[in-house]
């Protein structure tokens, strides 16, 4: 199912309660007066990815106003990890309570609480619509991979640079307010934060490279997301497609609305005589829709 992984809501001032120290530095000092920016930050640790519980990254920014200053809570953290451990599983909208519970547990251990209804009504400031496609008839992620980075995006959705790392395993499209991302996701798993396209993992997650990459079960999964970085762009995005504008958490939390999305994205970027027309021996007689897949129910 096409849905979610990061999101990253706002909680406004007065609708959470927290322990000052368990911030970098001490939340306290959000109190002092002046007009300049000060930030705090309540992270996973280093134990919390050994031991494979994922816990989402708090970020307390104290801001100038003309009548003085915000300090709202930024929450960021994968809807799919919160729920599995893993983004290799996918979630669904009938998995929307279930987050929500998970994440307030989790800023509860961190010593931060936000009610439910507070998360499920919670401003997004940028989220990231995904899809991991399983490949089949011989096909890798590398060779999609390797096609797609032929193509000249120069003059598609702004989207005018592109980076192609990792030996052909990941290929980005993308300028500061968004991208385009597509990658191997098996191969990522393995790779090191500062090589991985999925900078967030953790022991849980890192095992699922071995049940995947042995050969009675090998899978080959081409991960695609939209990455939606930037508040103006994802307002521009949703409007172009006839979505609420400074949409809420349980705004996002659809299966159309991630699928439009992605369709979006790729019908922009893949279309014409830049669709796929090539089989594994690279004669034009087989189609490789992988559009039909990111509509897959």
């Amino acid at each position: 199912m096409n849905m979610l992984d990061t999101v990253i809501l706002t909680i406004p001032r007065g609708s959470y309660k927290l322990r000052p120290e368990a911030f970098t530095p001490n939340a306290n000092i959000l109190k002092m007066s002046g007009n300049y920016l000060i930030k705090c930050v309540n992270n996973p640790t280093a134990s919390d990815k050994k031991a494979g519980t994922y816990r989402p990254r708090l970020t307390l920014v104290k801001r100038p106003t003309r009548n003085g200053s915000e300090i709202p809570l930024k929450i960021e953290f994968s809807v799919a990890k919160m729920l599995y451990g893993n983004n290799v599983d996918e979630v669904e909208e009938r998995d929307f309570e279930k987050v929500i519970s998970a994440l307030h547990e989790a800023m509860l251990e961190m010593s931060v609480y936000v009610s439910h209804e507070d998360l499920r009504n919670a401003k997004v400031s940028a989220f990231h619509p995904s899809k991991n496609i399983e490949l089949t008839t011989g096909y890798t992620s590398s060779y999609v991979i390797t096609e797609l980075h032929k193509i000249d995006v120069s003059k598609k959705m702004d989207l005018n640079r592109d980076s192609f790392r990792n030996s052909g395993h990941s290929l980005q499209f993308y300028t500061n307010s968004h991208s385009l991302v597509v990658y191997d996701k098996v191969s990522d798993l393995k790779k090191p934060d500062k090589r991985a396209m999925d900078k967030d993992q953790n022991s849980l997650q890192l095992s699922l490279f071995e049940t995947l990459t042995k050969k009675e079960n090998k899978k080959e999964v081409l991960r695609i997301e939209a990455r939606l970085a930037k508040k103006v762009k994802m307002n521009s995005i949703l409007k172009g497609l006839k979505f609420k504008e400074n949409p809420t958490f349980r705004d996002v939390f659809r299966k159309d609305l991630c699928q439009k999305i992605l369709l979006n994205y790729w019908d922009e970027i893949i279309t014409g005589k830049n669709l796929f027309l090539f089989d594994v021996e690279s004669k034009p007689k087989k189609h490789l829709m992988l559009s039909s897949k990111i509509s897959q129910i």
